[in-house]
């Protein structure tokens, strides 16, 4: 099954702010423990895919609760993001990357 961000999931708050956007996708995520799975996995693949040494070295300070954890995995994601090619007909649109769009079994 082929998942993408349907047009219509982006009609239903068109008032709401980036921010509370946000709040809302959290809330629905640690919510359901299924989708925290997956988001688990799915960038877990993509860091190791992109740099497995790197990832190695993020994963063990997040294990070690180090300080610089949240900042060393979050530029390791920013930067594999950064590499990716956007996804055909997306523009600028940094939400639209290739990875974005995955077949769930």
């Amino acid at each position: 099954m082929s998942i993408s961000i349907a047009p219509v999931a982006r009609r239903r708050h068109p008032g709401l702010p980036a921010e509370d956007l946000f709040k809302l996708f959290r809330a629905a995520i640690k919510d359901d423990e299924d989708i925290l799975d997956l988001m688990i996995k799915f960038t877990h693949e993509d860091i190791v895919s992109y740099d497995r040494e790197g990832a190695r070295i993020v994963m063990e300070l997040v294990v070690q609760r180090d300080p610089l954890a949240s900042s060393a995995l979050y530029a390791l994601l920013a930067e594999a993001r950064d590499t990716q090619p956007s996804v055909a007909g997306s523009g600028p649109d940094r939400v639209n990357r290739a990875w974005s769009v995955r077949r769930i079994r």
